[in-house]
């Protein structure tokens, strides 16, 4: 790691892994947090219901870090730190880490009867329930009741709203 960087505690990331789960299922979250704790981003829940102790956090892990996929983020060194030896002492300079969010794009999650649908933060926007096609959804999002369904290649809630049919498409990740 280039000393510009170890040397700089506010220009890092910082991840922890904490462990949400009981003693039938592992369950672990992935959370960022900047250099005074701040909570950037935090990882669905990954689970495993393994029983194996090798496999069981390899796979919650990897199923948490799932998560990541729905970010668009883009790392730009800066010259010093493209250039610098990892042994030699460069300038200081602050290093910017810029993640943005696809906020169109939904990570599903599989539950019992379906999928919930989270966001980024990660918070349920909508639950859909399997029906006996399987590019048709029922699904609730907030008070709305609808379906989800998959035209032409992409997925569109349909609801009604006072008495109009309303549709809206969204971006799942599977």
């Amino acid at each position: 790691m280039p000393d510009v960087v170890f040397n700089s505690n506010c220009n890092k990331l910082y991840a922890d892994v904490e462990d949400v789960g009981n003693f039938v299922t592992t369950k672990l979250i992935v959370v960022l947090k900047d250099c005074k704790g701040n909570v950037l981003y935090q990882t669905a829940e990954g689970k495993s219901k393994e029983k194996e102790f090798k496999l069981v956090y390899n796979q919650a892990l990897r199923a948490a870090f799932e998560s990541f996929d729905v970010l668009n983020y883009h790392f730009e060194p800066s010259n010093d730190i493209k250039n610098a030896p990892a042994n030699q002492v460069a300038k200081q300079e602050t290093v910017v880490l810029s993640a943005t969010f696809e906020k169109e794009t939904l990570l599903a999650q599989p539950i019992n009867n379906g999928f919930q649908l989270v966001d980024q933060t990660p918070k349920v926007v909508i639950k859909m329930l399997r029906t006996s096609n399987p590019a048709v959804f029922t699904a609730t999002k907030g008070p709305l009741t609808g379906v989800i369904l998959k035209k032409n290649e992409q997925w569109d809630f349909e609801y009604y709203e006072n008495d109009q049919l309303k549709s809206e498409t969204i971006t799942i990740k599977f």
